[in-house]
């Protein structure tokens, strides 16, 4: 599962220009923080007028609809050929952009306030997938796309059944084949998290230490000075969990320390907010700037939004992966073969030594009843000598 914070506001959402507790002075600022929110008797109090030049500011853009955008995510389960979603990852030479996304929500964060939201994908992902993804759903709230955008980047010639079931065009509607993806940036890195990848839980066991378990080749094919000095290195489960809490807590708690003392910039900022321009009885010929969020707090500012089905294309897939294949890919490919030789070899040594490792295995637990020499809770820190030769014996 991966996901990418939205922050949905715009820098000063409407609840920090009047209610905010957690903005509220709690010290004596100043004429830089004057006071702001609810009279003693509850009642919410006039705003001030550095409030009110405030909300006059056209923050359009920068606001983003998060219905729209909820809309357009649930366009994306399925599956359906992401090409136009992804940087072509060239040197896996990929002959298929197929991907099946299981679920794709945009929920609220627990505690972080009405304006902070998360876009959970679940499902299998391709280069770059969720930054081009998260780019398209905040053009999309941004109101310069619509929802429907997203079937048309979907619609190629290796749709799914499950694409022409979702995204089929009207019986009056002329639908491009998209196999070129259209220019657009990706979304910032920083809010994306890949936190949970899904393995065979019988063949992986998760290890927070590194107490032995029954079954390691390493520990099975030890030899017993590497064992007492492993016995001696061995680390307490509690003291490594508590050493790595406090310097996960002390990161956070730098970050929040940092966040509260930008926020009261902002605050002081915010009072200094100038007065809209006087109206004009002449029109404007001077076009408003676009403003689209990249992710992160930044943006792209523009002159005009390019509708996203005439951008400029990029190369067919196959083109840019031929195009590797003949420049870099050749070049690594006569490497790799240069290098073969010598890692036949030492794939025969590696099989080798693991077969060497079981054998002794076997005979140790025939000797004592149970594997891994007869220790318990004993954890190696000495990596074991490799073997020079197939015919080398481990415990030489």
């Amino acid at each position: 599962m991966t996901y990418y914070l939205l922050p949905t506001s715009s820098p000063l959402p409407p609840h920090f220009l009047r209610v905010d507790p957690f903005l509220r002075p709690r010290i004596d600022n100043g004429s830089a923080y004057p006071p702001f929110g609810r009279n003693p008797d509850g009642t919410e109090a006039e705003p001030a007028e550095w409030q009110k030049r405030l909300d006059k500011i056209n923050w359009d853009g920068l606001v983003l609809d998060v219905e729209l955008m909820k809309e357009a995510a649930s366009k994306l389960v399925g599956d359906h050929d992401f090409r136009n979603f992804c940087k072509i990852d060239a040197p896996k030479q990929l002959s298929t952009h197929r991907r099946t996304v299981i679920s794709a929500t945009i929920d609220p964060v627990e505690g972080e306030g009405p304006n902070v939201f998360v876009f959970n994908l679940r499902g299998a992902q391709l280069y770059n997938q969720v930054r081009h993804i998260v780019a398209m759903l905040f053009m999309i709230g941004a109101r310069l796309e619509s929802p429907d955008t997203i079937g048309k980047l979907l619609w190629t010639s290796d749709r799914s059944p499950q694409t022409i079931d979702m995204h089929a065009p009207a019986s009056d509607e002329t639908r491009e084949i998209l196999d070129r993806k259209p220019g657009y940036g990706m979304a910032d890195d920083l809010p994306l998290v890949l936190w949970q990848w899904g393995y065979n839980s019988s063949e992986l066991a998760w290890r927070t230490d590194n107490a032995p378990r029954e079954g390691d080749v390493a520990y099975q094919s030890a030899t017993e000075e590497e064992l007492a000095l492993a016995a001696k290195q061995a680390l307490d489960p509690v003291e490594t969990f508590k050493r790595e809490f406090l310097e996960l807590n002390q990161i956070w708690t730098e970050q929040r320390l940092k966040s509260i003392i930008v926020r009261h910039h902002l605050h002081a900022l915010a009072t200094h907010a100038p007065a809209p321009p006087e109206p004009s009885s002449s029109p404007s010929r001077k076009k408003p700037l676009v403003y689209t969020p990249h992710g992160a707090g930044q943006y792209f500012k523009s002159s005009g939004h390019v509708p996203m089905m005439r951008r400029q294309r990029a190369d067919l897939p196959e083109e840019i992966n031929r195009k590797w294949a003949e420049g870099r890919g050749a070049v690594k490919m006569a490497r790799r073969a240069a290098n073969q030789e010598q890692a036949d070899a030492l794939r025969v040594i590696n099989l080798a030594r693991r077969e060497e490792a079981r054998r002794l295995a076997e005979e140790s637990e025939e000797k004592h009843g149970f594997g891994s020499w007869g220790t318990k809770g004993v954890a190696l820190s000495t990596p074991l000598r490799k073997l020079s030769s197939p015919n080398e014996s481990v415990g030489a």
